[in-house]
């Protein structure tokens, strides 16, 4: 900003800016809302796939090192269930943030039909 006094016409055409700015920002396409949306299912499916897949490795993983009792398998079988328990922690905090947002941003879910609705 500028230390000079703005003549009546300058405030005109900045509060014109302001406004139209403001316009801008609260005309989000109903595409961009979309996108959203699908990215987050994109997120849930990966998600899940993940889940999938580490609950196989795991048991495979688990079998396998109850075959052998050895100090090697036995250390390898404690970091196995030190990366789960960090993994859930990880998945958790992650969750946990997703909610904050929806909170702040005055969405909610259905937790019957799973629907995002606007408070």
């Amino acid at each position: 900003m500028s230390k000079s006094k703005l003549s009546p016409r300058q405030k005109l055409i900045s509060m014109m800016y302001l406004e139209s700015t403001a316009m801008w920002a609260m005309n989000v396409s109903k595409e961009v809302l979309n996108a959203f949306v699908a990215v987050n299912e994109s997120i849930e499916n990966s998600i899940e796939l993940v889940n999938k897949k580490s609950q196989a490795l795991y048991s495979k993983l688990f079998t396998d090192l109850e075959k052998e009792t050895s100090t090697k398998n036995t250390r390898i079988h404690k970091l196995v269930l030190n990366t789960r328990q960090l993994t859930k922690i990880s998945v958790s905090y992650i969750g946990d943030i997703k909610e904050e947002i929806l909170y702040v941003s005055g969405v909610n879910i259905d937790e019957e039909s799973n629907v995002l609705f606007a408070s």
